[in-house]
């Protein structure tokens, strides 16, 4: 009996060990669950990145493609009034993360604004949504290159874009070889 009482008390130990370790175990597991949610909701809120410097994507210089460049948002209040309204722009280079276009047009990049950039490439048509993050001013032909972050980029859209820059690369190197 004694033999039997003792026995049943290390079942009841260990049982108890098993289910603290179990209780802790899942406890740990939704601690992960939570920071990894936390990390999936804040990577949806940023504009997502490919590389660490978008800059070093592939690029390809395009010569006096019109685009349409449409204000989404504006953080300065003076500029308010620009919102929604479009310009019309010249492409320079394009790649999967951004583009780079030429304007008569003088904006602040000091603030943060929110366009949309509408482009024909080997007649296709896309669209993208973007943040100005770079300007320079060309002082002898009075005009303004702007360098544009994409953001909410579709993979889909930007394969599509990959596609048609490398067809386009492609194109002038047979040009180069012949």
């Amino acid at each position: 009996m004694i033999i039997l009482s003792i026995y049943g008390l290390i079942v009841n130990v260990l049982l108890v060990v098993f289910f603290i370790y179990g209780y802790k175990v899942i406890i740990n597991q939704r601690a992960k669950i939570e920071s990894l949610n936390k990390e999936i909701n804040d990577s949806r809120k940023q504009p997502t990145k490919q590389n660490t410097d978008p800059r070093r994507n592939f690029r390809v210089e395009i010569s006096h493609l019109p685009c349409e460049v449409t204000f989404i948002e504006i953080e300065n209040d003076k500029m308010k009034n620009l919102e929604n309204s479009k310009i019309t722009a010249i492409l320079e280079n394009v790649s999967s993360t951004g583009l780079k276009f030429d304007s008569k047009y003088n904006f602040p990049v000091k603030y943060k604004i929110k366009i949309r950039v509408k482009f024909e490439l080997k007649e296709e048509l896309f669209s993208f949504k973007g943040y100005i993050v770079r300007k320079e001013e060309h002082v002898k032909n009075k005009m303004n290159s702007y360098g544009i972050q994409f953001i909410e980029t579709g993979m889909k859209d930007q394969q599509q874009l990959i596609v048609k820059l490398n067809q386009i690369e492609a194109e002038r190197r047979k040009k180069k070889i012949s």
